[in-house]
């Protein structure tokens, strides 16, 4: 076996390694160097299943061994070749028994981020949370999307939608929200509501009519189906615009705290507050 074929199972390892379910949220966490020890070593495992195969292949199935001969043509390169093949094709087939949210829920714990297991949590929950930054201003949104590479300080980002936003008296600390963005918010997204209880109108009507077997009124209703069909995509792209101009993108390392943010729970200690 030529040395630089060892390069095969390397790029099999990093591929298994960053695409399994399992593993691929460690080697977004991990540092450079440990991801080449981590490669390497599934490199190495999927080199010796690959070798253990074109064995059993030549003893058992001569037939299938000499069409893998003839696609992989230079001599000694067969198992590298099939490490990097079985690096490439195996996570999707295991991935089938790894679920992507519980590994990446488990990739957080082991990493000790519980920063980013509480961020994670309430993404998948839909849960409000509340921001704090080193400057003191506090933003209340939801998660949409959280990149936390497993240190604090490591250069992740937080992805919200904001509800609320306000600050931190430099006194007494205190929580103080001057702005709120959920009416307006509740406003694009009763357009959609609306135009989404149009379109399921205009669809009833639409069998209603093609139950009669009246061509005119399948026609008038199925034309009416189209145009309230476009006035909802319309509307949904209309709403994706507008909620995606409040949306905030907030570094990692510019937070203090994160946690959970109940409305009628803070209400309770603040009661200036309406929920």
């Amino acid at each position: 076996m030529p040395w630089n074929a060892l390069f095969l199972p390397l790029v099999g390892g990093f591929l298994f390694y960053s695409q399994w379910n399992r593993t691929k949220y460690n080697s977004t966490r991990s540092d450079g160097q440990r991801l080449v020890l981590e490669s390497a070593l599934w490199g190495v495992c999927l080199l010796i299943v690959s070798y253990t195969v074109v064995r059993i292949l030549l003893i058992f199935l001569p037939s299938i061994h000499s069409w893998w001969r003839i696609i992989v043509v230079y001599p000694g390169i067969g198992a590298p070749a099939g490490a990097m093949l079985l690096g490439l094709i195996l996570p999707h087939i295991l991935n089938l028994f790894w679920q992507e949210a519980a590994e990446n829920r488990r990739s957080y714990r082991s990493f000790s981020d519980y920063f980013g297991s509480l961020l994670f949590q309430a993404q998948l929950e839909d849960r409000p949370t509340a921001i704090d930054l080193r400057n003191g201003k506090v933003y209340v949104g939801k998660v949409i999307e959280c990149n936390s590479p497993g240190k604090h300080d490591g250069g992740g980002s937080i992805l919200i939608q904001p509800l609320l936003s306000g600050f931190r008296s430099r006194l007494r600390h205190e929580l103080i929200l001057t702005t709120d963005y959920t009416l307006r918010t509740q406003q694009i997204i009763g357009k959609v509501e609306a135009a989404a209880s149009a379109l399921k109108e205009a669809n009833n009507k639409y069998y209603e009519a093609m139950k009669t077997n009246e061509q005119h009124k399948i026609r008038d209703f199925q034309h009416a189906l189209r145009l309230t069909d476009k006035r909802y995509s319309d509307t949904i792209a209309d709403a994706n615009a507008r909620l995606s101009a409040f949306q905030i993108a907030i570094s990692t390392s510019d937070v203090v705290t994160v946690r959970p943010f109940d409305r009628h729970m803070f209400a309770m200690f603040n009661p200036a507050f309406t929920p």
